[in-house]
């Protein structure tokens, strides 16, 4: 079953500049990396493989061997250079979505400049967390949406967001707290990882990049040094933090 979001209830007085910079960046980037290979690996962080076919290579027991796994190279960097880079036209669609419907809020929460750093911090801190945990070549700005995701909970946990699920060719709509319905896509990542099948999902930068935007929104708001708006219940008020 596909549970998508499509608007999150958020009333904002600014346009979220900084978040349409950054969709506009990924798609122009991402559909780059589609036609040219060289662009991929560079984003990826990856060697490039050699021109033409890859050769097969068999041992002496005539044993067919895998291909070596790419070899990573400035890990650190690709870490954020890997978000602007997608598999597939689906993938790029769906993550630009979700970063369209909550980023805009965090966006208009954070400011401009604010938002742009949250966005490279946590975006980094998920491909790290990947790299390190898991080992393999990152693609996709996944963990770094968990990671507005997260500053999303923690300044409007009780805002209402839109939904559409979808199981084959059934569906309806429905609109949900958004603290509910980011848990939940929370603990299906943590229930993945537990069960240790990860596959091609990058489970951990989605764990890392949503710990990494949920600390640092909770430090701004214990902090104060975010705006407060009247009418906005954040996660401290619902937990009755700092009353």
């Amino acid at each position: 079953m596909a549970l998508i979001p499509y608007r999150a209830h958020v009333p904002t007085d600014e346009r979220p500049f900084a978040n349409v910079a950054i969709i506009a960046a990924t798609v122009a980037l991402s559909v780059y990396a589609f036609v040219n290979q060289d662009a991929q690996d560079a984003l990826v962080g990856i060697e490039p493989g050699p021109p033409g076919p890859v050769p097969v290579l068999v041992d002496v027991g005539g044993h067919v061997a895998a291909p070596p796994p790419p070899r990573l190279v400035r890990p650190a960097v690709s870490a954020v250079t890997s978000a602007f880079a997608h598999a597939n036209l689906i993938h790029l669609a769906g993550n630009m979505l979700f970063l369209w419907v909550f980023g805009n809020a965090v966006n208009y929460k954070f400011r401009q400049a604010g938002y742009l750093g949250l966005y490279f911090l946590v975006a980094w801190v998920a491909g790290m967390a990947h790299y390190l945990l898991a080992g393999s070549p990152l693609m996709g700005a996944s963990g770094a949406i968990n990671g507005v995701m997260a500053a999303f909970l923690v300044f409007f946990p009780r805002n209402e967001v839109s939904c559409v699920w979808l199981f084959g060719f059934v569906g309806s709509s429905f609109t949900v707290s958004s603290g509910w319905i980011i848990l939940y896509w929370l603990a299906w990542d943590i229930g993945y990882l537990l069960l240790g099948s990860p596959g091609a999902v990058a489970y951990w930068a989605h764990v890392g990049g949503f710990l990494a935007g949920f600390a640092v929104a909770m430090l701004c708001a214990l902090l104060g040094v975010l705006r407060s708006e009247e009418d906005d219940e954040s996660l401290l008020s619902v937990l009755r933090i700092g009353r």
